[in-house]
């Protein structure tokens, strides 16, 4: 067992098993417990996918507590209200983006791979940066209410309205749905070009150009959708750097995802290294891999050592910082992800500005805004934020006394 399951609890392990379905024989673990594991398949994004796999394997339900079986049965109800309700909206807004000739192009969402059982919270649609303002002025036409502000923890007071100023750095614009309060997010690109990342995705994002030419028609969704390729490698990206372990946000759901589309027949393996090596973004795609491969068989992914050799002496080790971040899905070591933040500006093309911050060594020992919000529980955009900071050594002082505390008692 590799060290990214050695670690995990009886209910982490169970999901991750069930996840494909190679521990019916086993039934459930006597030791599980119901409210740890329906809240761990919630935070993973995997409630009605473990929902569907319990409930049509061959458990016997005298097995299951009566509150976990139904917990499963509702999630399974609301799984097919949930993809009723996506395929009216969508068609609702494709119906509407064609009064000012826009097609849009679905991202992600149930239809993302198929036949797995996705959870999902938002319809997300790519349409050309231009169209933008317009949409804007569409959906608050029509009654949808425009949420990008309360979502977004990056967006300042100043630009909570000027789409415009928006556009320069943001990529996706939030409405919420008038009658079924769905979110529906229009990207004007696959990442925020600016400001959110310490890194350049310029050439990355000159992909969209040719992801939307070659996007193919859904006939399920009644309009495109990103080929299995380009969905991989967005999913890569997406696993290395936003639902990531070193933003303490590791997602099983994403894993599962990149390892159902790696399966797909088609895909040009060496087309999409050569073009993610062009494009800068190779370290994070072979972290990506090298991570699904650790958590399941994927026998169509080539071997990605000719491609490592490619990467630097400190893209590699950067990558080896962030597998040494993760502990379990609910942990992760916050000096491994120091380590990282300060490492990724230094070894990858990123602006000077956040070079020099890496070689003051401040994200050794500055937790971004956001973490601190996070630990805090404060709101997203609560100025307080900045009072945390003073707290810090008093809170990490704590910690270290518990840790030794904990050692000499097991000692």
């Amino acid at each position: 067992m590799n060290k990214y399951r050695e670690n995990l609890s009886i209910e982490e392990d169970f999901l991750h098993k069930l996840t494909l379905n190679d521990n019916i024989h086993q039934g459930i673990p006597p030791s599980l417990d119901d409210v740890t594991f329906l809240s761990l398949c919630k935070k993973q994004k995997l409630s009605k996918l473990a929902a569907n796999n319990l409930l049509s394997g061959p458990f016997e339900l005298k097995k299951f507590s009566p509150p976990l079986h139904n917990q499963l049965k509702q999630a399974l109800m609301l799984h097919d209200h949930e993809i009723a309700l996506y395929q009216s909206v969508l068609k609702e807004i494709i119906r509407l983006l064609e009064e000012i000739n826009v097609s849009p192009i679905v991202m992600k969402g149930p239809y993302q791979v198929d036949g797995m059982i996705r959870d999902f919270g938002d319809l997300d649609l790519l349409v050309p940066k231009k169209s933008i303002p317009t949409i804007h002025e569409l959906m608050l036409n029509k009654g949808f209410n425009y949420v990008g502000y309360d979502r977004n923890l990056w967006i300042k007071k100043k630009e909570k309205d000027d789409i415009a100023t928006l556009l320069e750095w943001s990529n996706q614009f939030e409405y919420l749905h008038p009658k079924t309060s769905l979110l529906i997010e229009f990207h004007s690109d696959f990442f925020e070009p600016s400001r959110v990342y310490p890194i350049y995705l310029a050439k990355f994002l000159e992909q969209k150009h040719r992801m939307t030419e070659q996007a193919c028609f859904n006939n399920k969704l009644n309009c495109k959708q990103l080929l299995p390729m380009d969905r991989l490698w967005l999913m890569c990206m997406h696993t290395a750097l936003k639902r990531s372990v070193a933003k303490h946000s590791f997602c099983l759901r994403n894993i599962l995802i990149i390892f159902q589309l790696s399966s797909y027949p088609g895909i040009d393996w060496q087309f999409f290294l050569e073009q993610s090596y062009k494009t800068d973004t190779l370290p994070f795609v072979i972290y990506s891999l090298q991570l699904t491969k650790s958590f399941y068989p994927c026998p169509d992914i080539p071997d990605l050592s000719p491609w490592e050799n490619k990467l630097t002496i400190g893209q590699k080790l950067m990558i080896r910082f962030h597998h040494k971040a993760y502990v379990n899905f609910a942990k992760t070591n916050r000096i491994w992800c120091s380590f990282y933040r300060y490492l990724e500006p230094l070894v990858t093309p990123s602006p000077l500005s956040r070079k020099i911050r890496s070689l003051t060594i401040i994200p050794l020992f500055f937790a971004p805004p956001w973490s601190l919000r996070k630990t805090y529980s404060l709101k997203r955009h609560s100025p307080l934020v900045f009072l945390a900071y003073p707290m810090e050594p008093f809170r990490w002082s704590f910690r270290l006394i518990r840790k030794v505390v904990r050692m000499l008692r097991r000692g």
